[in-house]
């Protein structure tokens, strides 16, 4: 599905890299925080319990977030609660944990341990890598395939083939439709049998249009796989599926 491929790769490297300059972002940012913060040892004094739904949905679960507290260079005693949750937690009551803090601002606070600092980020540089992965690949098949066809109307040899039928790709499925497809014969100039040539997917039924006709065929006699079923004659380009 050209177009599907186009659409769906197009949206995941889009996702991809948000997703990826997000994670980069909060990598930088934490950097900057601890650069520019200020050391300090806190004490875990209690738990925020949170109860969020479980991604299969079946029911809830609790998270438990630390309530740490921690005396500033100004004396007085701040509290701030870590951003990393759990399903269980992580720290005991009265456990000691280093911590980094805004000297303008102490209430703005941070655990100083990997789970608080760099875990999110590289949540979302890992799914950014492996969705725009995806995306990219399919985005590069579109273009390749694209740019194949081209070459193919334009230096392709041209063969006719006898019109067979156009028939629904009950494999595929846009938007709960499936697409139709040509399927032509004729003999292969290159390997000099008989062979059935089948069309990109489109949304128009060319039965009645078709039948008793034949069809241009665009072929690589350099490769006999590529070939590319000519409907331009009766469809416009935005019947292409």
């Amino acid at each position: 599905m050209p177009k599907a491929l186009r659409s769906i790769g197009g949206i995941l490297l889009a996702m991809g890299l948000f997703a990826f300059a997000v994670g980069g972002w909060s990598i930088w940012s934490d950097r900057q925080f601890a650069e520019n913060g200020v050391q300090a040892t806190g004490t875990v004094v209690s738990f925020e319990q949170r109860r969020v739904k479980r991604s299969n949905s079946r029911g809830y679960r609790t998270m438990y977030r630390p309530v740490v507290t921690f005396d500033g260079q100004d004396g007085a005693e701040y509290r701030f609660v870590g951003q990393a949750g759990s399903s269980s937690p992580a720290y005991a009551i009265g456990e000691r944990v280093n911590v980094i803090y805004d000297p303008w601002s102490p209430d703005d606070a941070i655990i100083d341990d990997f789970g608080s600092r760099q875990k999110a980020p590289l949540i979302f540089l890992g799914v950014g890598l492996i969705v725009g992965g995806i995306g990219a690949v399919l985005v590069y098949f579109f273009l390749r395939r694209q740019r194949l066809n081209a070459q193919l109307k334009a230096s392709g040899m041209l063969v006719y083939a006898q019109y067979v039928d156009c028939e629904r790709n009950r494999r595929t499925k846009v938007n709960g439709r499936s697409p139709y497809v040509v399927s032509v014969q004729g003999t292969h100039p290159t390997t000099g049998q008989s062979t059935t040539f089948e069309s990109p997917p489109i949304w128009i039924n060319l039965s009645a249009v078709l039948k008793g006709k034949t069809v241009p065929v665009r072929i690589d006699p350099s490769n006999p796989k590529h070939y590319f079923v000519d409907l331009s004659q009766w469809i416009s380009e935005d019947k292409l599926a």
